[in-house]
């Protein structure tokens, strides 16, 4: 499965926060000083503009939000009113109302969603008010994984959590699963707010099989797509393979978010990137991060439907991507083989029909990317995999 570094509150990943400009694939990546510690990881970079960004980190036990208002010139760390473990995502209607996700796992070590929201840029956050469904007894467990705010202050968040009856999940031997009275069902959920993230409605997207929204994209106030990894419509008692799954949301539907087919092949689609109302791309794999091979999935329709586009040749794996319009997009992922695996980065300028590549030196392993403007872009990454991480922030020159 997908090695996705959001900020879990795992340690084993070293990871580091790159900015470059985005045709330069070939230039260095050179540090920023952001405040650290040796265990420190970050997750997906989120940017209004080339001066205001934010991205979400964690360690063993906490998680916080580094801010930068000028271009990653200087950093600072959030506060948070109420400490959390983990935050997976971070979005912004404007330079001063945010949101984030993710979870807690305070209560005798059962996550439990967390949102957070910030009216002062990302500052102080504050915990916003979930619905009581998405809040449930000590037991039960739920959690929030992306998010997509847009600038009228409109927010959808995806996560997950047991449909009743709240019993264990098996993946078993190849990650199948039977669905059946031994196994019980999760739920994928969607919450949305209109207020920035401060209060949340819900409903549920698809609610018989363990799937996961990796990466939610709204492309305007009433659609939105997303994309994972999961079962999909498994028949009741027959056994099925996990595969990369895709959504759709039309808040004017009468059933708002519907089950996307994707092509065959596709083991998992990690990152997705709608720069119009029209089009998106998407990246994922044929397998795991060393065995698989890239994926590049294209929607001419917002994310009703999908068609699989011609990977970079050689790429195993593409973990993340960024589209600044409709025709530039940056992506994250790696070449090589399962012996060894080159962090990569991969760049089209014709909505992916070819791609140019280049190594990424300072980093064993590529995480997740976001490009505001052409000339600037921020990406996360690993040093290496292990007990200790060393966190840092790299840029590019422009």
């Amino acid at each position: 499965m997908k090695r996705r570094l959001s900020v879990l509150a795992v340690v084993g990943f070293s990871l580091m926060v790159i900015a470059t400009p985005i045709g330069a694939l070939t230039s260095p990546w050179h540090p920023m000083k952001v405040p650290t510690s040796p265990n420190r990881g970050y997750g997906q970079p989120t940017c209004l503009d080339q001066s205001h960004c934010w991205v979400p980190y964690g360690t063993s036990s906490a998680a916080g939000i580094l801010v930068t208002l000028n271009a990653g010139r200087t950093w600072f760390a959030s506060r948070l009113s109420t400490p959390v473990n983990v935050i997976d995502s971070v979005s912004c209607s404007s330079i001063t109302v945010c949101a984030a996700v993710g979870f807690d796992m305070k209560a005798g070590g059962t996550p439990r969603a967390v949102a957070l929201f910030s009216s002062d840029g990302g500052r102080l956050w504050s915990t916003a008010t979930l619905p009581p469904t998405y809040t449930p007894s000590h037991g039960s467990w739920t959690r929030l994984d992306s998010l997509n705010c847009r600038s009228n202050e409109e927010c959808v968040a995806t996560g997950a959590g047991p449909a009743p009856p709240a019993l264990p999940v098996s993946c078993g031997s190849g990650c199948t699963y039977v669905p059946g009275p031994t196994n019980g069902t999760i739920a994928l959920w969607a919450l949305t707010s209109t207020d920035g993230g401060a209060t949340w409605s819900g409903s549920t997207i698809e609610s018989s099989l363990p799937d996961q929204a990796y990466q939610i994209n709204c492309s305007s106030a009433t659609t939105c797509a997303a994309v994972g990894f999961g079962f999909g419509s498994c028949p009741a008692g027959q056994r099925c393979t996990a595969h990369g799954l895709a959504f759709y949301y039309n808040a004017a539907a009468p059933t708002q978010w519907s089950l996307v087919p994707v092509p065959t092949g596709v083991f998992s689609v990690y990152s997705l990137s709608c720069p119009t109302a029209s089009l998106c791309l998407a990246v994922g794999s044929t397998g795991d991060a060393e065995t698989g091979h890239g994926v590049v999935l294209r929607s001419q329709n917002g994310g009703r439907s999908w068609q699989r586009l011609r990977a970079p040749a050689g790429s195993n794996s593409i973990q993340s991507i960024s589209c600044v319009n409709g025709h530039t997009c940056l992506a994250a992922g790696g070449m090589g083989t399962s012996s060894y695996v080159q962090p990569t980065v991969f760049l089209t300028t014709n909505a992916g029909g070819t791609w140019r590549v280049g190594a990424v030196s300072a980093v064993q392993f590529m995480g997740a990317v976001t490009c505001p403007v052409v000339r600037f872009c921020l990406m996360t990454g690993s040093l290496a995999l292990g007990a200790d991480p060393h966190g840092v922030v790299l840029a590019g020159s422009a």
